[in-house]
């Protein structure tokens, strides 16, 4: 009957296979315990004359012998396990579905925030780059108020001018606009030395 339904029956190892979903299965007779003749033997147990079908995996059922016997019953029996496996396939259809779908939202949620980081990021680096600017026409500023109070007071000496010389070399440096390369400085963070 299984096999005229399409199913793969596995006796060496007992496995039933409807639409591809495995379930092991045995078919014996059962049995009960028997009389005992003294207080400390072993338990006996003696057959029935009935015997029952079951299968194991995804809840399992078991079908014994009554009025109808097993063997007139098995179409019966096959067709309330292939409705089961039918329920069940759906129900994982779609546990596959819903799954994919979260997997989807997780993703555009994750892309979202990672477009969400970049704009942070692009935004405070168009910060520091401006503070940097401010910074730089700040310092600029100084040296030249340094070097005209220097010039008034009659004390630009050749150390002061190769101190404005060296002072507007590092402000070319700090100038995002300018952006001047230095080996010495090239691996520094100019944003963490000067805290921005």
């Amino acid at each position: 009957l299984l096999r005229a339904r399409g199913h793969i029956l596995d006796m060496k190892y007992t496995h039933l296979y409807i639409d591809e979903v495995p379930f092991d299965f045995k078919v014996m007779e059962k049995t009960q315990k028997a009389s005992q003749q003294e207080k400390w033997s072993f338990t006996r147990f003696e057959t029935t004359g009935l015997i029952y079908f079951e299968i194991k995996g995804y809840g399992g059922r078991v079908w014994t012998d009554g009025k109808v016997l097993i063997e007139e019953r098995m179409a019966s029996i096959l067709v309330k396990i292939e409705s089961e496996v039918s329920e069940m396939l759906e129900c994982w259809r779609q546990n596959a579905e819903h799954k994919r779908e979260r997997e989807e939202k997780e993703r555009i949620i994750r892309e979202h925030q990672e477009l969400i980081d970049k704009e942070k990021a692009a935004f405070k680096d168009l910060y520091q780059q401006a503070k940097r600017w401010q910074r730089a026409r700040f310092m600029r500023e100084y040296l030249n108020a340094y070097e005209q109070n220097a010039i008034e007071k009659g004390v630009l000496t050749d150390e002061v001018k190769q101190w404005l010389l060296f002072s507007r070399d590092r402000v070319e440096l700090f100038d995002p606009l300018v952006n001047k390369a230095d080996d010495l400085l090239n691996h520094l963070n100019i944003n963490k030395i000067l805290d921005l």
